[in-house]
């Protein structure tokens, strides 16, 4: 039998959740807020996402400084997993929020930053600056109000535009990738065929 433990200090989980407390069930709620020391344990049964997650931690073959920083990447996605499923069966959590005007209007203004420029925007640390959020909260606003994050949001506008430029501007595949702040042609090729289920050279043939 394998398993995998996963302890993040309370310092850490603030920081992560300080912008957005009220979405989380209250007993994990007042163990972030270090209100007190007991443990929280929620048991179900582990989904797709969980298992994939798990595997790939338990075979991973890196080592080093850079199997560190891979296998805490895993461990918090499993962390965003529990708590998800915290949410969905705790009647008490407050899964939606309204959104006020001046994030609205915040949120819309690091929209139209990111349109800009979608060749070398602003990273999500420096755009939340820009419009005076953290950068978890204005992810948090990106949900409510476009249904993605920041970063989902760009990487969708990007490859939108992509698609203009090989339909009606006839540039290459290559031009349009790099148009549109790509610098890896292999990934902006699986992208594009992953976010429209055709490759760009495909759809390019075809236009």
């Amino acid at each position: 039998m394998r398993h995998i433990s996963i302890m993040l200090d309370t310092e850490r989980l603030h920081f992560y959740f300080e912008d957005d407390m009220l979405f989380l069930p209250r007993t994990v709620r007042n163990i972030v807020k270090r209100k007190h020391e007991t443990s929280f344990v929620h048991m179900e049964g582990l989904t797709t996402a969980m298992r994939i997650a798990l595997h790939q931690m338990l075979n991973c073959q890196l080592r080093g400084p850079i199997k560190k920083l891979y296998l805490e990447s895993r461990a918090l996605e499993l962390v965003a997993y529990q708590l998800e499923q915290v949410m969905v069966s705790n009647p008490f959590a407050t899964n939606k929020l309204s959104i006020n005007p001046n994030e609205r209007k915040r949120t819309d203004f690091a929209r139209e930053l990111l349109l800009d420029d979608l060749e070398n925007p602003p990273g999500l640390e420096e755009l939340a600056r820009s419009v005076g959020m953290s950068h978890p909260k204005l992810n948090r606003c990106f949900r409510q109000v476009y249904g993605m994050t920041v970063f989902q949001y760009l990487r969708s506008e990007r490859l939108s535009r992509a698609r203009e430029m090989i339909e009606h501007q006839g540039l290459t595949v290559t031009e349009t990738a790099f148009s549109v702040g790509y610098d890896s042609l292999s990934h902006f090729a699986k992208a594009y065929k992953k976010h429209f289920g055709i490759s760009p050279g495909a759809h390019f043939r075809t236009v």
